[in-house]
């Protein structure tokens, strides 16, 4: 029985995979893909597919990226004791001019252990210059940055501040770079565990582009 629920297992991975690649050409904003539930495992994925082949070729490598992490963790869980696993992903889309596009994919996974994990992933995309904008591109005064958000955090009780990890906050580029750009401000992401202990979950801090101003280079947006 324990087998044959493990090869069922993998079946719904497969299959799930299968019909996330043959989607990709469809002009569809959000569709749910694949959605199942057994004694062993919750998988559900909701992606956004366009005609454009550059940002979908994105969007899928994200998309298996996630699921080729969730199959390789759930199998070294199952072979200790099977048990319920879960996964899901869903993706959106958020432009801030007709040639830079922003995309988030929210993850959440349980392979295993307590409690299961959330994050988020973002990215910025160029689609005339079909390339992604790095967050050391638009960047340019992380010292400022890094003061301002830890200010809005504490303004607005976002985490107690006994709770802060504050190295989570320190001008180092890699901790400000899940982002998405909107035409009149920018959402910072910070997953479970960066900045606060899990139970805060993933925490937003909203800026204004206006307060962003000799922080963010606006100009290669343009």
């Amino acid at each position: 029985m324990k087998i044959t629920k493990y090869i069922i297992f993998w079946l719904i991975l497969i299959i799930g995979t299968f019909l996330i690649l043959n989607y990709a050409n469809n002009d569809i904003k959000l569709k749910r893909i694949y959605s199942t539930s057994t004694d062993n495992i919750n998988y559900e994925i909701s992606v956004i597919y366009f005609s454009n082949s550059y940002l979908d070729k994105i969007f899928k490598n994200q998309i298996i990226k996630e699921i080729d992490s969730f199959k390789k963790e759930s199998a070294e869980f199952f072979k200790i004791a099977p048990h319920q696993t879960t996964l899901y992903i869903s993706q959106d889309i958020f432009n801030y001019n007709q040639d830079i596009v922003s995309f988030k994919t929210d993850t959440y996974k349980n392979t295993g252990g307590a409690h299961g994990i959330s994050h988020v992933d973002a990215s910025i995309i160029n689609l005339t210059e079909k390339k992604e904008i790095n967050s050391s591109d638009l960047i340019i005064d992380i010292e400022k940055l890094s003061q301002l958000i830890t200010s809005k955090i504490k303004e607005n009780n976002l985490v107690e501040p006994r709770d802060i990890f504050a190295e989570g906050l320190d001008p180092e580029i890699n901790n400000f770079n899940t982002f998405i750009l909107n035409p009149n401000f920018v959402t910072f992401y910070f997953n479970p565990y960066q900045i606060a202990p899990y139970y805060y979950g993933t925490i937003e801090v909203n800026l204004l582009n206006s307060e962003l101003e000799g922080i963010f280079n606006f100009d290669i947006l343009k």
